[in-house]
């Protein structure tokens, strides 16, 4: 700025002040005084001037100074590293710049401030639905992204917590509907409890802990009550069944019953009480009946296995004929025993036929091939089958005695004990059926041999004997050669195979059950078969042939 102005200003001015004091004749005295007084205003103006504007500078200056506390309390709050305003040439512009620096930084705050006031009220929400503390508080003095990030991760946490819930009561409203199905209990009964009702009505609930552990509760009640009747139906079934068995109830019956009471509901516990009391008394009124048909299934079983009269007579249910719970189930138990032993010795009871089938064959043969008015008859091939027929009993009989041996052997091996049949081993029954069968031939030769004549003196007193042995076989039904054996069998038959004599198969002795008398003695000759029909209780047991009252094996 040129400061010659002022001064040409000064001097137009006084020159022309000067003008107008001559004209008017002022005199110096004034002019001096007036000249004094304009120098006053003048000096006056020029202060206040300089003073306003040096208040200007202040200002500014304090502005500068503010923006500076402004922005750096606004990089505290948003965690930004401390920076000082740029100073430029004046202080206008310097406080112009600050200015804008600190509306950015203030702008900035006031999003972050809004965005964690927003956070923070939806996690008031969410800590007040889960029922727990708040887990952060707003801190207007932190508007960092850190703050943002841990509410952000805070309400995160909460939401999955959130969901998790959720998810557990839905599962536990899911679990106790079905208990409820299950016991046939219905969801009026609850209607006292909010949560329940709600559950009932498959109604929201929310993701509390208090409603979890109410759900919780009320299953933990249902689960008791389905054991509790779980158990009880189990007792029920478990008898039930056993009167169906022992009462022969049809597969039809039992399914229906079955078909309708296949929940856990009262009105089906009452039902399973009423079915066994029916059943109890229905078994009680044919308590004789059924005892009478499980003697008659228990002798089918022994026959099949051959077991002896002695043994059964060890059977108190069966031997006295009672007729009770305790022997039927003693019946029942003995026929399920039987029927495990007949299928376990089931291939060797085939082989042991099919023995005696050819084994009778041959006896039938050699009685056929031994009478003479065969021959009387007219039939030109007799001579050639009867041949045909020898040579395939002479092929068969010791294939199967072989198949028999070879099974009953492996058996006594493994059970470490004499397989027997009607209490005499039967691989010395076999043994002992051969020697007869020797000797029958032996005594029948002698007899055709005295009968002819040819005898010499001694064979004719032997023949007589022979004669005497014949006849009280003949009298026996027995065929000649067995009398020395049917004495020591007490009057059996031995030449007829166990079929003829009553028996099928053959088996080992008897299981003992807790209905059974002290073990019977029985005396058996080693290597002779005993028939059930004669036994002598009292006698001393055979060591071969022991009874065994302990188990089946």
């Amino acid at each position: 700025m040129d400061h010659t102005v002022f001064q040409r200003l000064s001097q137009d001015t006084f020159q022309r002040l000067q003008e107008l004091w001559q004209e008017i004749g002022t005199q110096p005295s004034q002019q001096e005084a007036v000249l004094q007084q304009l120098q006053a205003d003048l000096k006056n103006v020029y202060e206040n001037t300089v003073q306003r504007h040096l208040d200007e500078r202040s200002r500014l200056q304090k502005t500068v100074q503010e923006a500076q506390l402004r922005l750096r309390h606004l990089q505290t709050i948003l965690h930004f590293p401390f920076t000082e305003i740029v100073q430029y040439s004046t202080l206008s512009e310097t406080v112009e710049k600050a200015s804008h620096t600190v509306g950015q930084h203030m702008q900035l705050a006031e999003e972050r401030e809004q965005i964690l006031r927003e956070r923070d009220e939806h996690l008031k929400r969410l800590c007040q639905e889960l029922e727990t503390e708040k887990m952060l508080s707003f801190n207007a003095d932190d508007l960092s992204e850190n703050a943002i990030s841990q509410y952000t991760s805070t309400i995160q946490n909460a939401e999955a917590l959130k969901a998790q819930r959720l998810r557990t009561i839905e599962q536990l409203s899911a679990e106790i509907r079905v208990l409820w199905d299950e016991l046939c209990i219905s969801p009026a009964d609850y209607s006292r409890c909010p949560v329940q009702c709600a559950v009932a009505n498959q109604q929201p609930l929310f993701a509390s802990q208090t409603h979890i552990n109410v759900l919780e509760h009320a299953k933990l009640q249902l689960q008791h009550v389905k054991a509790e009747r779980t158990e009880q139906f189990a007792a029920y079934a478990r008898d039930i069944k056993g009167l169906w068995n022992q009462l022969e109830v049809s597969d039809d019956d039992r399914r229906a019953f079955i078909t309708n009471n296949n929940r856990l509901g009262m009105e089906n516990l009452h039902a399973c009480a009423v079915e066994l009391d029916r059943l109890r008394s229905t078994l009680q009124v044919r308590m004789i009946e059924l005892c009478a048909a499980k003697r008659e299934a228990l002798e089918e079983l022994w026959d099949e296995a051959g077991i002896s009269e002695q043994e059964r007579e060890l059977c108190v249910a069966y031997s006295q004929q009672l007729a009770s719970e305790e022997a039927l189930a003693s019946l029942s138990h003995e026929i399920t025993e039987a029927t495990k032993y007949v299928e376990s010795i089931r291939p060797v009871l085939r082989a042991i036929q099919r023995w005696e089938e050819v084994w009778q064959s041959k006896i039938d043969f050699e009685k056929r091939s031994n009478d003479p008015t065969r021959l009387l008859a007219r039939d030109p091939g007799r001579l050639l089958r009867e041949e045909k027929e020898r040579k395939s009993i002479d092929r068969l009989l010791p294939r199967a005695e072989k198949e028999v041996r070879i099974l009953l052997q492996r058996w006594e091996t493994q059970f470490n004990r004499p397989f027997l049949y009607h209490g005499d081993r039967y691989l010395t029954h076999i043994d002992v059926m051969k020697v007869e069968e020797e000797e029958r031939k032996s005594l029948e030769k002698e007899r055709r041999v005295r009968e002819k004549g040819g005898s010499s003196s001694s064979s004719s007193g032997k023949s007589g004997r022979l004669t005497r042995s014949a006849r009280s076989e003949t009298q026996l039904g027995t065929t000649p050669g067995r009398t020395r054996s049917a004495k020591a069998e007490g009057g059996r038959a031995v030449g007829t195979t166990p079929r003829q004599r009553g028996g099928t198969t053959l088996r080992q002795p008897l299981v003992g059950s807790a209905l059974r008398t002290p073990t019977a003695s029985t005396k058996d000759t080693p290597g002779v078969r005993r028939s059930k029909r004669t036994r002598n209780v009292g006698a001393t047991p055979n060591p071969l042939t022991p009874i065994n009252v302990n188990t089946y094996r």
